[in-house]
């Protein structure tokens, strides 16, 4: 499958910076789990908050994925 002309498929991954907004993380995680949710599946990042997702965020190592200046993926490494 090749990308729509015009469209920039480089993704950058970086650490989690304070700059990066918990609340569109939190999005990214229901939209992601959604399906899984939807089968009877209920995963925490199918339903959780804001505040969850900050000390998750705080619990461990952040990285994200990033397309352009939208977080795209995200991975929690924990010690």
């Amino acid at each position: 499958m090749q990308p729509s002309p015009g469209l920039d498929t480089s993704i950058v991954l970086r650490p989690w910076s304070a700059n990066d907004s918990v609340t569109g993380l939190t999005q990214l995680l229901h939209r992601a789990y959604a399906a899984l949710a939807a089968e009877g599946l209920h995963f925490v990042a199918s339903w959780q908050d804001d505040a969850v997702t900050g000390r998750r965020i705080a619990s461990g190592q952040v990285w994200v994925a990033v397309a352009g200046d939208r977080i795209v993926g995200t991975v929690l490494f924990r010690p």
